[in-house]
């Protein structure tokens, strides 16, 4: 059995080439960041013309908290490293984690059912760039900043309380009615990054890392004010903002129009901006100052700076938000998915 795993393993690795070798850095370090938070209830559909269809509602279940209502006996293994301890799970079993830890699980089975297919296609496009060093003695890891967040299913459980059972269900349907399907391009499993919300319009992989990725293009994203995350605020003491910028650009210097030159993507997110005289990023800033996206405007008050923020998250590829209305529209899994992720084939892997 452990040879079947092993040379299992070692084909999937093998079949899957590296759809680009030298991806951006920021592209590694922030796939995935959704943050789960409670439903905030019905939203309006995306358009008027929009034919909403009955989303299933899922039943209980009296499934325990170690054991899915389904399992996929045939799943190639995948080593995790979960809470710093590597672990090996079948990938389906990784999936469902994943979804635990990504989306909340009161979300419409068709937006789940999309989820599930971004991280199962993201895990198999991770597995193939092989042992990373953050760490090396696993294909895949439960940090959101470098894979994707995982949550145990027992801890899942305890974490969900009453509505537990419910959940898992739901999410062991998801799973379990796209086992095995990924996102192809040209044959091979796609970056299939994601992010909570976008500012209406989601962002182009070459705005915010540099390079061009064809099917990660920018799309109108429907309901998004809906999302918790939508707006934000940041003020700062302009002393604490001078301190951390001239930290990364030293020649910067500070004024009283601090501010120049804007360039922004036709999402309307931040691709670089003048800061004292310095040309810093618009994902730079976002993570110097704590913004949740590069979509903002920023402004000199006094003694205070103030940056006011739309969507969260980097904001290519699926929103889930989005992927939310879409879901409660009638959109079926696989519009959504063809929706965010142009030209891209939603197939059966053999490989997985």
């Amino acid at each position: 059995m452990k040879q079947i795993i092993l040379v299992s393993l070692l084909l999937l690795v093998a079949v899957f080439a590296l759809p680009f070798v030298s991806q951006p850095t920021e592209a590694l370090l922030d796939i995935g960041h959704a943050v789960v938070l409670p439903d905030p209830g019905p939203v309006a559909t995306p358009s008027a013309t929009a034919s909403p269809t009955a989303i299933p509602t899922v039943a209980p279940t009296t499934a325990n908290n170690s054991t899915p209502t389904t399992l996929d006996e045939n799943a190639v293994v995948v080593t995790v490293s979960v809470a710093g301890a590597v672990q090996s799970l079948p990938l389906e079993t990784y999936v469902w984690g994943v979804l635990a830890g990504e989306m909340p699980p009161t979300f419409p089975l068709e937006a789940l059912k999309a989820q599930a297919v971004a991280a199962r296609t993201l895990a198999c496009h991770t597995i193939a760039r092989g042992m990373p060093e953050k760490h090396p003695d696993a294909l895949l890891c439960d940090q959101p900043d470098h894979c994707q967040a995982y949550l145990p299913r027992d801890t899942a459980f305890k974490k969900w309380g009453d509505a537990a059972a419910t959940y898992a269900t739901a999410l062991d349907t998801a799973v379990q009615e796209t086992l095995r399907e990924v996102l192809l391009y040209n044959g091979e499993p796609i970056l299939a990054v994601f992010s909570s919300t976008s500012s209406g319009q989601t962002e182009r992989a070459a705005d915010v890392w540099g390079k061009d990725v064809p099917y990660l293009q920018s799309v109108i994203s429907p309901g998004e004010e809906n999302s918790p995350h939508y707006q934000d605020h940041v003020s700062l003491d302009a002393a604490e903002f001078w301190r951390i910028l001239k930290k990364a650009y030293p020649d910067a210097v500070a004024g009283k129009t601090p501010f120049g030159r804007i360039e922004r993507s036709p999402s309307g997110g931040v691709i670089s901006i003048e800061v004292g005289g310095a040309l810093v990023s618009g994902t730079t800033m976002r993570g110097l100052f704590g913004l949740r996206s590069t979509n903002f405007t920023v402004v000199l008050t006094g003694d205070r700076v103030l940056f006011d923020t739309k969507g969260y998250g980097h904001g290519v590829g699926l929103s889930q938000y989005g992927a939310r209305s879409m879901a409660l529209a009638g959109k079926s899994y696989a519009d959504i998915l063809a929706w965010y992720y142009k030209d891209t084939l939603l197939s059966v892997y053999e490989g997985v």
